[in-house]
């Protein structure tokens, strides 16, 4: 499953920060967690945005975590 096109630029900012090492587990976590997200959700029409929330939402902590520990 490919993100949101209207979080691609964000995601690409987010990733950015992060040092190639941590850019790919950012990358594959982000992917793993959408589509359990996404596959989690009972709901048809709420499984993209619970996924994009969820994914998203890590990301963003996982950014954090990483470039405060510099």
């Amino acid at each position: 499953m490919e993100p949101h096109p209207h979080d691609e630029q964000w995601i690409k900012e987010q990733l950015f920060q992060l040092s190639p090492q941590f850019r790919k587990d950012a990358i594959k976590g982000y992917k793993k967690l959408f589509k359990a997200a996404h596959d989690a959700e009972p709901v048809k029409h709420k499984k993209s945005n619970v996924a994009r929330f969820t994914a998203n939402s890590r990301l963003r902590e996982f950014v954090k975590l990483k470039t405060n520990t510099k």
